[in-house]
């Protein structure tokens, strides 16, 4: 989806920083915050988390930087516009996860806390498990 520059409401991209490999989602807010994860953990699927650990893989693989220091300033200097093509839908959901983990981060919680329980798996619909201790739900 191609954004006019020319509007100044219109979402911002992602941003592909490719020395790193890494896509950035800058989040609104009080304080700006540029979220980032690398690109093979937004196309990875399958078994992605432990019984012991529910938190989301976003949660597990996602990077919560201020826009206030140079080096994160640095690197959306140097990203560009990321296509998304195939992976759109994967990075809408990253995106609704970043601006949750925000919201939260802005009201006070800590940025360890809000990754870790942002999106447990039990509430998330886009992850694929290849769970196999669960037996499958019978019609009656």
């Amino acid at each position: 989806m191609a954004i006019d520059p020319g509007d100044i409401t219109a979402p911002l991209p992602f941003f592909e920083h490719a020395a790193s490999r890494r896509i950035l989602y800058i989040a609104a807010g009080p304080c700006p915050l540029v979220f980032a994860i690398g690109v093979e953990s937004v196309v990875r699927r399958g078994p992605v988390v432990t019984p012991e650990s529910p938190t989301h893989p976003f949660g597990l693989t996602t990077a919560a930087l201020s826009l206030a220091a140079p080096d994160v300033r640095a690197a959306l200097a140097e990203a560009q516009p990321f296509a998304a093509g195939a992976l759109e839908e994967s990075l809408a959901s990253w995106a609704n996860f970043c601006d949750d983990v925000a919201d939260r981060l802005h009201e006070g919680e800590s940025l360890a806390t809000a990754l870790a329980e942002t999106w447990l798996l039990r509430d998330a619909g886009d992850v694929m498990l290849d769970d196999l201790t669960v037996p499958p739900t019978r019609a009656p």
